[in-house]
């Protein structure tokens, strides 16, 4: 989630600007591919070309969040920048964003390059589609890709500058030259009639009718308890008008729920709304009279703005019912195996997660700027490794953490001087490199340990303000610019923007989040009241639970020593817990 830059909508109170509403169903096929070992390059398909290998599974169009991630509203050049840019960095470990105004200083990619691969993404738009059960796009839909401007060509920006185009000749959609193992195989493709017009699915039609007869029990019940009585009546006229001009599909019946609303907006509306609401009523009932409006719109989709002026009315128009096919034909090209580069850039990423360091210093530039790795062998053994496997992750993970180099200690106490002298920065791996927990297993390991830990897997994120009362796993909580987990930002949380390589900083806020957090208080007091009460069992449990090996006799007597100290029994548990949780060796992997 990190490398693919997962990040929740964001934008300015209403007004969607930046990725988009509901993706984390997106985070959810993450998390169940992951946990079903789905191979690496189906994985990567899916999140491309998602809607063009299986246009009517919505598990798999799901997956295509990750170009909906990109959706910039202001803009259409810097969101297809992000997407070329973060396609190349994620699969391929290629820094194209060079070559956007100029040839690459270092690498085979020419300005051309750039736009080539642009016009593999130009088609491309993204949408929100209704699911089953909720007709209510505010309140859920699927966020996927699907290829909306088919005939618009790609023109080379001079110098980079949208507003300078070279259009003579239009660029053909193509990978850099210097990877060309082979041309891209593109066959536009022939999508099902629910793609093009998903309104036309029998769930769509019926869901909005249960809303519309909700409504109506909803304004029945009102009236029935003499609750606002004018009102009431007005709802439930509007209501019934509303069932039937979803059920008949008629100019008449969609005009008579026009005026019913239009009635009740009047009769809601507070002094200073009074006089807009009076004037669509007379602009409904004048229609109604002259016969003019349309049926009542059936939404199945609502496309996203192509710019912030867009009007409403083509948010809704029909899909193309054709695909490109070009995302697809890219995607096809990077999981080739001909492609070493996708191989090695996800087995470089996993060892940096599990070794500390990376064995290609760059875990995003594999080109001429890098310095050859100290252990190609390994990385290529290990890449071809993943391929044969089926491109299975969890088989990579399991020859990581199962090597003899992923067992030995960090602790350098009774390793060889000279191994240190001859190789301080570990290089060769003669011990393992200490990591400090991330943020997410941070938090979470110290909900787990209290015995809180929510395990229930996916749905919508939860708010920055519920962070402190809510005990699911931490990368459920909303992570966008506009709202993201405190505790979690303290210990370097995911940057929202691009995060290849997370840092590891070191500041004072770190040890006041643990020792003044109400998240480390709360799980010190309920650890400790789970421990043995007696003092020196209860001593050997806290050590053996909180960092993972028995006190040593002189940590068993401070202890000890220090019990009678600090309060009554219960508060002192809670404070050597606390301290525990403040240890070094509980927020450290050695």
């Amino acid at each position: 989630m990190d490398i693919w830059r997962y990040a929740d909508w964001y934008g300015l109170g209403s007004q969607l600007r930046n990725s988009q509403k509901h993706l984390w169903h997106w985070r959810d096929w993450i998390i169940q591919s992951l946990n079903a070992d789905k191979g690496y390059d189906r994985m990567i398909t899916e999140m491309l070309a998602g809607d063009e290998i299986a246009p009517d599974d919505p598990d798999v169009l799901r997956a295509t969040g990750f170009l909906a991630r990109n959706y910039y509203l202001f803009n259409r050049t810097t969101w297809l920048d992000d997407v070329i840019e973060h396609t190349s960095k994620a699969f391929l470990g290629l820094t194209m964003n060079c070559v956007k105004c100029h040839a690459h200083k270092y690498d085979p990619f020419t300005h051309e390059d750039y736009y080539a691969m642009r016009a593999i993404f130009e088609p491309y738009h993204v949408r929100l589609d209704v699911l089953p059960g909720q007709p209510d796009l505010e309140k859920d839909g699927l966020p996927r890709a699907y290829d909306l401007h088919l005939q618009q060509a790609t023109y080379l920006h001079i110098k980079g500058d949208d507003n300078n185009q070279d259009t003579s000749a239009a660029i053909a959609p193509a990978i850099p030259a210097a990877l060309a193992f082979k041309p891209l195989q593109i066959t536009p493709v022939s999508l099902p009639i629910h793609a093009a017009k998903p309104e036309t699915q029998k769930f769509v039609k019926g869901d909005q009718i249960a809303a519309a007869i909700r409504e109506l029990q909803t304004a029945k019940a009102a009236l029935h308890k003499g609750v606002g009585a004018e009102v009431a009546v007005l709802k439930i006229k509007a209501a019934q008008c509303k069932v039937r001009a979803i059920r008949r599909q008629d100019v008449a019946s969609n005009l008579a729920y026009e005026v019913a609303k239009a009635k009740l907006a009047v009769a809601e509306a507070k002094p200073d709304k009074k006089s807009a609401a009076e004037t669509a009523m007379h602009t409904a009932i004048a229609n109604q009279k002259k016969g003019q409006g349309q049926p009542y719109r059936i939404v199945g989709s609502l496309k996203a703005r192509e710019g912030p002026d867009e009007e409403d009315a083509t948010l809704y128009l029909p899909f193309p019912q054709t695909s490109t096919g070009r995302r697809t034909a890219l995607a096809v090209w990077i999981t080739d195996r001909q492609n070493p580069l996708t191989a090695r850039v996800l087995v470089n990423h996993l060892w940096l997660r599990h070794f500390g360091q990376p064995l290609v210093a760059d875990v995003m530039d594999f080109g001429r700027r890098s310095p050859a790795p100290q252990h190609q062998a390994l990385l290529d053994w290990l890449a071809v490794e993943f391929m044969d496997s089926g491109w299975s992750l969890k088989h990579l993970h399991r020859l990581m953490v199962l090597s003899d180099t992923y067992g030995m200690t960090s602790s350098t106490a009774n390793a060889p001087s000279i191994d240190a002298e001859r190789d301080p920065e570990n290089k060769m791996y003669w011990r393992m490199n200490a990591i400090r927990l991330d943020a997410q297993t941070m938090r979470d390991s110290l909900l787990q340990l209290s015995g809180r830990l929510d395990s229930t897997l996916g749905g919508p994120p939860l708010g920055d303000n519920e962070e402190a009362k809510v005990q699911r796993r931490s990368l459920y909580l909303t992570h966008s610019r506009d709202n993201a987990a405190a505790f979690l930002n303290t210990f370097d949380n995911a940057n929202i923007l691009e995060c290849y390589r997370r840092a590891e900083s070191i500041v004072p806020q770190q040890a006041l989040a643990l020792m003044n957090g109400g998240i480390a208080l709360s799980a010190a007091e309920s650890i400790a009241k789970a421990l043995p009460t007696e003092n020196r069992p209860f001593i050997q449990a806290a050590f053996q639970l909180i960092l993972a090996t028995p006190p040593s006799e002189e940590e068993m007597n401070a202890c000890l020593e220090a019990l009678p100290t600090l309060g009554d029994p219960t508060t002192a548990r809670t404070a050597i817990v606390h301290t525990l949780l403040n240890h070094n060796d509980f927020i450290t992997v050695r």
